[in-house]
């Protein structure tokens, strides 16, 4: 009833401009007499109060990424995270077997063992200062990597989330120490030197054909998981190739060998004391163990700490909420550890007292990035040369997710508008090109939320989640911050228009 009702009102007022351009403004018309009332008229004003907080959700799934991430950050707004992931080794699809050659080398002594190693590939994402050193720790968990219980169902879920950890061995199996160049084609590869204990096992099953090199399930058992931390020198994020699909298109086009598009895999290297013929002596041999991914279990996990941030005492408020009055006129979105910004409108249900039959026209709001926070970077339609934000942090996304949350700050639904289709935020940037010299904010169409508050007779109070989207929370520990309506720098206006009859 409501599309019909807006639907005459929009074909009234078209006939109307036409006739106030035709007839200009001497001449008397009357235009939708048996629809539209004497008290009828347009209303719109830009006045009404938008609170904005920050609200920490301390589960996100972040199982089954497109990338590993690795590390820890420090940012003056949110306070430090550390990140770790989650992963399993399995057997190589092209197995084990040994020619009689090999065989006879080894009975030999000329197949020699030299180390076991654990080789990992960037794939382009970072976060922080690069030029820190970087440390990562490889620890083998102590007992095998599985799905959560469902606390309700008592049934295993196949979702992990952030806030997932696993029990592990504390004695690292292998530490590295390095500088990430995680956009450099030569030096893309990083090896951790691992056990040589777990070496020599290994090699003993591939000699002896143990069951434990052809049993997927004896070597899941063996093996258990694994779990890669930042050291405590860690002062940026790495991303890792988990597949060629990676976030990084970039990375993707470089010219690089095939097998360093490979996700991370156990080496286990060797040598010949005596060289066959027909092998270069520059060649490297090895047996590969490489991360499960199919029926696997892999997944990163996120601790945050928000004691050095504007959001410190979040974690110990009642709804996990802090207002942007209290974090300097600023709220803020983050990848991974669960910060979203929370739209509440109180005076909507006041415009239900204003007219019997209010019908909306349009409720726009724009709520801007904070200068300084952010960069610029490539946007739909708009070209741009990639050198120019490949290497800066926090660029702004073109898109942000919008959600409905209930009184108590849980997910009601995703926000939809016509024909139930998402509703999304998004960038408007009026030159591309000098971005700090002109208005650069979201766009939210906010209409079909004061249609659903208003003309469904019952004001729900629910309100509005902006958060970033799946593939941004699992693989990246970007944020975002926002201006409220006291920002002086990046404000949140909304601008109402409805017709009374």
């Amino acid at each position: 009833m409501i599309d019909k009702v807006r639907k005459i009102i929009y074909c009234i007022l078209s006939v109307a401009i036409f006739y106030a351009c035709e007839y200009g403004s001497g001449q008397d018309f009357s235009v939708g007499d048996d629809f539209v009332t004497d008290n009828s008229k347009v209303v719109e004003f830009d006045t009404m109060v938008v609170n904005l907080s920050t609200v920490w959700i301390d589960s996100i799934k972040t199982s089954n990424p497109s990338r590993l991430i690795v590390g820890r950050s420090s940012d003056p707004y949110v306070g430090t995270t550390e990140v770790s992931s989650y992963f399993e080794i399995g057997l190589s699809s092209g197995g084990y077997n040994l020619s009689a050659e090999q065989q006879e080398e080894i009975e030999d002594g000329d197949i020699i063992i030299d180390s076991l190693v654990l080789r990992m590939n960037y794939d382009g994402y970072y976060f922080g200062d690069t030029l820190q050193t970087q440390t990562f720790e490889l620890h083998q968990l102590i007992d095998k990597l599985e799905e959560v219980e469902n606390d309700n169902s008592g049934s295993e879920i196949d979702d992990l989330y952030n806030n997932t950890s696993f029990p592990f061995n504390p004695e690292p199996m292998g530490t590295v120490s390095f500088k990430p160049y995680p956009k450099d084609t030569v030096k893309n590869e990083i090896f951790i030197r691992l056990s040589d204990e777990l070496g020599a096992t290994l090699f003993d099953a591939i000699v002896e054909q143990d069951d434990l090199i052809k049993d997927p399930q004896d070597f899941r058992e063996f093996m258990k998981g694994f779990v890669l931390r930042p050291g405590d020198m860690s002062g940026s994020v790495t991303g890792l190739r988990i597949t060629e699909a990676s976030y990084n298109k970039e990375m993707l086009d470089m010219d690089q060998p095939e097998d360093q598009k490979n996700p991370p895999e156990f080496r286990l290297y060797y040598h010949y004391k005596s060289l066959p013929q027909n092998v270069d002596p520059d060649d490297l041999f090895w047996w590969a163990f490489p991360m499960k991914k199919a029926d696997a279990i892999y997944f990163t996990s996120f601790d945050e700490d928000f004691s050095t941030g504007l959001v410190s005492g979040i974690e110990n408020t009642k709804k996990r909420e802090i207002s942007s009055k209290l974090t300097g006129n600023k709220t803020f979105i983050q990848g991974g550890n669960g910060l979203m910004t929370k739209l509440n409108i109180p005076g909507i249900e006041r415009l239900k007292d204003m007219a019997e039959y209010p019908v909306f026209i349009s409720a726009k709001l724009t709520i801007g990035p904070v200068p300084n926070t952010y960069e610029v970077g490539p946007l739909p339609g708009i070209n741009i040369n990639p050198d120019s934000y490949k290497d800066k942090e926090n660029l702004l996304p073109p898109t942000i997710g919008v959600y409905v949350i209930d009184n108590d700050n849980d997910f009601v639904q995703v926000y939809t508008g016509a024909n139930n289709q998402p509703v999304v935020a998004t960038l408007v940037v009026d030159d591309i090109n000098k971005p700090s010299e002109n208005e650069t904010y979201y766009s939210l169409d906010l209409t079909p939320y004061f249609e659903n508050e208003i003309n469904d007779g019952v004001i729900s109070r629910n309100s509005l989640a902006l958060r970033f989207d799946n593939a941004t929370e699992q693989g990246t520990v970007e944020r975002l911050v926002l201006g409220d309506t006291d920002n002086a720098e990046a404000e949140v206006e909304l601008k109402v228009t409805y017709f009374i009859y």
